[in-house]
């Protein structure tokens, strides 16, 4: 008898921690999963949302460290990036989010405004056309599973044409503008601002478009609106700085240039313009203290030109320099003279040969396009000499023409022919 009593009590303790086990098993298992990486993405995006840009990066990056695969950590940190002028890391973050999700219409959308903003408007016209043409194939595919949903006989009546996504009048803007065509850009942000009226990125915009058609004081309002938004824009000081500068009123122009500076502080087209404002300023109050900061302003900007390679706008920095502060910002004194080097030689070599060899060596297609170089330098041969360098530099071993091809192609996409 008490062998029976010792067996059902354990099997009634077995009966009762197998069905716990299975209660908690079904439990757990029906709570969602945490993404990987999720806390830190959210920390991140709560970091920029409070402007601290730098640290919403660490955060994001240590997001992607958990899942590579994280789409929005790559978005959201190019546009920390972006706000910080950090514009290649930008658009690598953007292109890697398309690369594993290439229907992100977003990531097209700000990774057109980074290009936009870089002055390269091919590409950002690509981009903003292929957010278009997702957004309207999606938006058919959700019309033909509505469609395909509800049986025939259970159709609603028609619904009421519904008003286009804001993001879409945003994209026809941004497309506009890219083209230069800021009245029609203006007309496609109004309407977006209908839809949406808070969003700080559309008064940024429709800002630069009026600034662009002289409309100064709508200008300064949309700007303004956009950084009491979004304080961590620094285009939108920028902008702001041009514009007062326009207006001459330098001071205030200096303010937004420094504002700018303090969120991207390695900027060198903001040292520039900051230093025409000092230089302005200086002359109107016979000030030695503001032609000081303007040539420290220029030296800035020369150095930062320099080591992003833009050598057009470092020559038009250093020639507002002395001579002796050219000498200390010059290619010899930052080490690179490499490339300047290799093609100064060259052409010095080449033209020590004789007319009559020089006119067998060179083809006329090569003639022509030294030709076309030099028109779109000005006839600054020295700036063509430096050009033909650094895509040697970068290219070795590529005949002539291929030189002279590339950097006419690079002007000619920098300017926006």
């Amino acid at each position: 008898m008490l062998y029976f009593k010792t067996l059902l009590l354990l099997l009634i303790t077995l009966a009762v921690s197998t069905v716990t086990a299975i209660l908690l098993l079904a439990r757990y298992s029906g709570c969602p999963r945490l993404t990987p990486g999720v806390q830190h993405y959210k920390r991140g995006v709560w970091k920029a949302k409070q402007g601290d840009f730098r640290g919403a990066i660490e955060a994001l990056t240590q997001a992607l460290r958990v899942n590579p695969n994280l789409v929005e950590a790559y978005i959201e940190r190019g546009v920390a990036r972006s706000q910080l002028g950090e514009h290649q890391g930008a658009i690598e973050d953007f292109s890697r989010a398309i690369s594993i999700n290439p229907n992100d219409i977003g990531a097209y959308l700000k990774r057109a405004n980074v290009l936009a903003a870089n002055g390269n408007r091919n590409g950002a016209l690509e981009d903003y056309q292929k957010a278009s043409q997702l957004f309207f194939e999606q938006n058919k595919i959700d019309k033909s599973r509505q469609r395909l949903g509800p049986p025939p006989q259970q159709l609603p009546p028609p619904p009421v044409r519904e008003r286009p996504a804001f993001e879409e009048f945003f994209s026809q803007g941004l497309s506009k503008a890219s083209q230069g065509d800021h009245k029609g850009a203006i007309e496609e942000f109004c309407k977006a601002l209908r839809l949406n009226p808070e969003n700080s990125q559309i008064y940024y915009n429709r800002g630069r478009s009026r600034f662009k058609l002289g409309d100064t004081q709508g200008a300064i309002a949309d700007l303004t609106h956009a950084l009491q938004s979004n304080p961590g824009n620094a285009e939108a000081y920028f902008v702001l700085g041009n514009i007062y500068r326009k207006l001459d009123n330098y001071q205030r122009s200096i303010v937004n240039y420094t504002q700018a500076l303090q969120l991207c502080p390695n900027n060198p087209k903001v040292y520039y313009n900051r230093a025409i404002a000092c230089a302005e300023l200086a002359d109107e109050l016979k000030s030695a203290d503001y032609k000081r900061r303007a040539l420290e302003d220029y030296q800035r900007a020369a150095t930062l030109f320099l080591r992003q390679e833009d050598l057009l706008n470092y020559r038009r920095a250093v020639n507002h320099l002395p001579q002796s502060l050219q000498e200390e910002i010059s290619p010899t004194k930052l080490g690179q003279t490499d490339g300047f080097s290799s093609i100064s030689a060259a052409s010095a070599a080449k033209n020590n040969s004789g007319s009559q060899n020089e006119s067998k060596q060179k083809s006329p297609p090569e003639h022509l396009l030294m030709r076309k170089l030099l028109s779109l330098l000005s006839g600054d041969r020295s700036a063509a000499t430096e050009l033909l360098s650094q895509a040697q530099l970068k290219n070795p071993g590529k005949p002539a023409d291929w030189y002279l091809e590339k950097v006419i192609w690079d002007l000619e996409r920098e300017r926006g022919r």
